[in-house]
């Protein structure tokens, strides 16, 4: 069978030339400033999360919180992916998993006086708990993001946005310094993906039956990626001392 190359020479403009230059650079400086951090924690996984009866995907994201607070003092808005395929057509929900609830064992493992083992330990069991109930509630349809992206976008092409949308609060509410999705399979080790926001991190992350993994990626220029995984590995063995 033949095969055929063809080749188009394009005649461009200098304005076209300009974008072409400008679209370059500009790629050049956000692959530069891309940092990829990686971890293999092997102290535990999935099974000492199970025999203490706490959710394994509930202790990672716990150990992302308690991170970010190592780190920068402060909580953010998290994003975790959860799926929606129970329905048809279903991809995606958006489930928060930064929670009053997280917050506290934050603070506590986080803290110079740091309560009795036993004591953080039921707050980790509450967290748990809570999430597994949010993860229940956005599979089920029963998240709020998607739903009013949906009702933003209609709005948008009715030409009437509701004060809701232009709030800050609402704003920062969906600004994900921490984006985070997993990947569980034997045939992969880890998978990873870029910052949502300029100031955010990428966190990819995979749970096995004995050991616990993560890259994260983030843009050098606003954030510490190296010292955000060198505090997540210190949030996993505080919340491993508390389960061993």
């Amino acid at each position: 069978m033949a095969r055929f190359l063809f080749f188009t020479e394009f005649q461009l403009d200098d304005k076209s030339k300009n974008f072409i230059t400008e679209a370059l650079i500009k790629y050049k400086k956000i692959t530069d400033s891309l940092d990829i951090n990686l971890l293999e924690f092997l102290d535990f996984g999935r099974n000492t999360c199970k025999k203490h009866k706490v959710s394994p995907d509930s202790i990672m994201q716990l150990a992302f919180q308690i991170a970010h607070y190592k780190l920068n003092k402060r909580f953010v808005s998290t994003y975790e992916s959860c799926s929606t395929a129970a329905f048809k057509h279903g991809r995606t929900e958006t489930m928060r998993p930064c929670t009053v609830e997280t917050k506290a064992v934050c603070l506590d493992i986080s803290s110079k006086d740091k309560p009795a083992r036993e004591f953080i330990v039921e707050k980790i069991k509450k967290c748990s708990a809570l999430h597994g109930q949010l993860i229940k509630e956005a599979a089920m349809g029963q998240g709020f993001d998607r739903h009013l992206f949906a009702l933003r976008v209609l709005a948008e092409k009715n030409g009437k946005v509701p004060e809701l949308y232009t709030d800050p609060a609402f704003s920062r509410l969906n600004h994900y310094v921490l984006s985070t999705s997993t990947l569980n399979s034997d045939a992969l080790m880890l998978g990873a993906f870029g910052p949502v926001v300029p100031d955010g991190y990428g966190i990819g992350y995979s749970i096995w039956n004995d050991r616990l993994g993560s890259i994260v990626s983030n843009y050098r220029d606003h954030s510490d990626g190296a010292g955000y995984i060198q505090c997540l590995e210190q949030a996993l063995r505080d919340l491993y001392d508390c389960l061993k």
